[in-house]
């Protein structure tokens, strides 16, 4: 008894070390404490994310217990692959041990291993580290009850340090925030490219061996804007000129304007279209790097590369270079590229400000087209109207481009024409509809929706004659047509004109263009999707109130009128049918419809019809839902309650297998209904065929008991009566009474026996 309590007792006094240290020296001096048996040498290691590696953080030796860093494969280790299963490996003598073979034991002696205990650290069957005890020449047995004590040490020393992981991961994140807040705090203030390197290397990269900025411009002045699409397509990729900057090291800032010759292997670098990092931990000595190679710095052993993007075109470079190799975990490649994105934007801003310096007429255009971009950044957010959206950007665009006239034209579902829904100046290209078939402005934004349309003249082929002639009608010299797409989706375009004579748009003009079109279909895909979200929302609530309202109701005539009530307010309906199956006449029957907002309902006397060759017979033969974008697609139309209807959605009214009738919605626009329509308009139905069911089942059993208290009164009643005659009487006129009959006969049919005896 006293040595299991001595044993509990140095168990919970290592157990208070290890939950109150984060130390890894203390944990293993209370675990060799604890062990009781003086081994020559003893380390604790922690598994590194790869699984294959042991980062060791505590050593004994003839020192005492030390902290260390160094690194260990785990492969290296007695039984490496069965660590995560076992609960510890205890080997008191190498030579007298049965367990292991000759193979293993030539092995250890090899390595001067003459004992050995191994403590996995396991967090949920998972290998978290390894605690690992060794001497030349044999120890004494250690009992099973301390054996198990050590493993339950070892599973709260994993413990330990997983709460640690844990806790500096989410320092590690918190730190990632500071350094963005930081880093874009630092960006809102920069006002030259300077300041951004200066912010790189002080927020993210203080051990830097050097930040360099690298410029691609055009050869003919640095200072200007660099090489856009068309200027590169005309001069060659290799023609472009890249200028030394900045540079940034331990010692002193440096401002250049040194031409650098491009490596050959490099180009291929610069064939991005947004911005891209490129992350290297360790260059490799036998190989050369173009980064490397450009810069021309033997001593650069790893870098960040950071390729920023302007129209679509590598404008900068700036490359972070450290002189030791070191690695770049997720959580500061993301970091990395959050900032990169922000230094995009502030590099094409600075350098938009830049031109706007090099001339006053030059400035006030930029200041407006910034304005007309911030106005426009808060209608975007704010506008929740979609034909006001589309008026004030095509008017914002027109003043900030300072072109004559603007139209928006959006297309129809089926991609077949395109109506013009919004003029600035409104004049008389507003409602016009264009054929999109045939039209090679249209088929080029449909084969590459990211590239606008420029036409310089009037006698452009790509002019269809309806175009050109509204184009001549209001003087226009050239146009703009840029893309407007929503869900990936082309919904239309936004045609800009010049009156001037031989006006035209600057590649400037197009990429602020191309911006405020990219707001504009930003905005619209928020309305559409706050619209969308909205809508099934109050789809969603519809359903539920009609859920309850046919549960508190078994009267039919009441389920059909809140059917109809509800449907027109949760999909487009311009007519609504209900059929029901009448057993008695093998037909359907019309027994509700909702037209021109009127809601009737007529059980026995509506119409009954032929369900043959119509969308309704389709769905009641084939039980399955259908939904029509545009009836008058069809080559042959089946016959239609409503011939005026384009889009048809039907949906079968079914339980358990049994046919009851159908629900019809139609509507006059075609492509009225979508998927999600489809789907809420089946959950109604589907809640409909069960409240007509128990409709049904309380209709009959009221049958039932009207049918039982009826014989039961008759029964009670002929009790009174002796007389053949009267109890005939009594009947007849109960059952007529219940039957609403106005004549009953009661025929006795005496049996050919009893006639005899009469």
């Amino acid at each position: 008894m006293e040595v299991n309590d001595d044993l509990a007792a140095a168990q919970y006094d290592a157990s208070g070390t290890i939950y109150g240290s984060n130390d890894p020296v203390r944990i293993l001096d209370a675990v060799v404490k604890f062990a009781g048996v003086a081994f020559a040498t003893a380390h604790l290691g922690l598994l590194e994310t790869d699984g294959a590696t042991l980062t060791i953080m505590a050593t004994l030796g003839g020192g005492g217990i030390q902290a260390t860093r160094t690194r260990r494969r785990l492969d290296t280790y007695p039984a490496y692959d069965t660590l995560a299963a076992v609960e510890v490996i205890f080997i008191p003598d190498v030579d007298g041990d049965q367990f292991i073979d000759e193979h293993e034991r030539a092995g250890l002696r090899q390595q001067e291993i003459g004992a050995l205990l191994m403590i996995p650290l396991v967090v949920g069957e998972r290998l978290a580290g390894l605690i690992y005890f060794s001497s030349p020449q044999a120890v004494p047995v250690i009992s099973g009850p301390r054996l198990r004590a050590l493993r339950r040490l070892g599973d709260q020393i994993a413990i330990v340090f997983e709460n640690q992981a844990l806790l500096r991961n989410t320092e590690a994140t918190l730190e990632e925030v500071r350094a963005l807040y930081a880093a874009n705090q630092a960006l809102l203030g920069a006002i030259d490219t300077l300041d951004v390197v200066r912010l790189v290397r002080k927020h993210l990269a203080t051990d830097s061996a050097a930040v360099t900025h690298i410029l691609f411009a055009d050869p003919a002045d640095s200072l200007k804007a660099p090489l856009n699409e068309h200027d590169r397509a005309a001069n060659g990729a290799g023609e472009r000129q890249a200028l030394l900057r900045h540079i940034i090291t331990v010692a002193d800032e440096r401002m250049l304007n040194t031409p650098l010759t491009l490596p050959a292997d490099f180009t291929p670098l610069l064939d991005h279209q947004e911005t891209v990092l490129r992350f290297v931990e360790a260059l490799d000595a036998g190989t050369t790097d173009p980064v490397q190679a450009l810069l021309g710095d033997d001593t650069l052993s790893s870098y960040v590369a950071m390729f920023i993007v302007d129209q679509r075109v590598v404008s900068d470079l700036i490359v972070v270079g450290f002189d030791q190799p070191r690695t770049f975990p997720e959580t500061l490649r993301r970091l990395y590229q959050v900032v990169a994105d922000q230094i995009t934007i502030v590099l094409q801003n600075q350098r938009l400000l830049r031109v706007a310096q090099a001339n006053a007429v030059e400035l006030e255009r930029q200041v407006r087209r910034l304005q007309a971009l911030n106005d426009l950044a808060t209608s975007v957010s704010t506008t929740q109207d979609e034909q006001v959206l589309l008026d004030f950007v095509l008017q914002n665009m027109v003043l900030a481009l300072e072109v004559e006239h603007g139209t928006v034209l959006l297309y129809d579902e089926q991609q077949q024409t395109g109506v013009a829904v919004s003029e600035y100046p409104r004049g008389t290209a507003f409602g016009i509809r264009l054929p999109l078939p045939g039209n090679p402005i249209a088929e080029r934004l449909r084969e590459n929706p990211e590239e606008p349309v420029v036409v310089q003249r009037l006698d452009d082929p790509q002019l269809v004659p309806v175009v050109r002639a509204v184009l001549e009608e209001i003087g226009a010299q050239a146009m703009l047509v840029l893309p407007l797409r929503v869900y990936d989706k082309l919904i239309g375009s936004i045609g800009l004109d010049v009156y001037r004579e031989g006006g035209s748009f600057t590649p400037d003009m197009v990429a602020l263009a191309r911006t405020m079109a990219s707001q504009l279909a930003t905005g619209l895909q928020n309305i559409r999707s706050l619209r969308a979200t909205e809508q099934r929302a109050n789809q969603l609530q519809r359903i539920a109130n009609f859920s309850q309202s046919v549960q508190a109701s078994l009267d039919m005539e009441t389920i059909l009128t809140i059917l109809l009530s509800e449907t027109v307010h949760m999909i487009p309906a311009d007519r609504l049918t209900v059929a029901l199956w009448d057993a008695a006449m093998g037909r359907l029957r019309l027994v509700a419809d909702y037209i021109n907002e009127t809601v009737r309902v007529d059980m026995d006397g509506g119409r009954l019809f032929d369900a043959d060759d119509t969308f309704v017979g389709q769905v009641w033969r084939s039980q399955q839902p259908l939904r029509m974008d545009d009836t008058r697609a069809l080559d042959e139309l089946p016959r239609l309650e409503d011939r005026h209807m384009r889009s048809l959605l039907i949906a079968p009214i079914r339980t358990h297998g049994r046919m009851l009738g159908t629900v019809n919605a139609g509507c006059l626009r075609p492509y009225a209904y979508t998927e999600t329509d489809q789907a809420v308009f089946q959950q109604l139905v589907s809640q409909l065929a069960v409240a007509i069911e128990n409709s049904e089942a309380y209709a009959q059993s009221q049958r039932l008991a009207r049918n039982e208290a009826l014989v039961n009164e008759i029964s009670a009643e002929l009790q009174q009566y002796g007389d053949i005659q009267e109890m005939l009487n009594v009947t007849l006129a109960q059952l007529g009474s219940a039957l609403g009959a106005h004549e009953g006969r009661a025929r006795l049919v005496v049996p050919a026996g009893d006639q005899d005896q009469q």
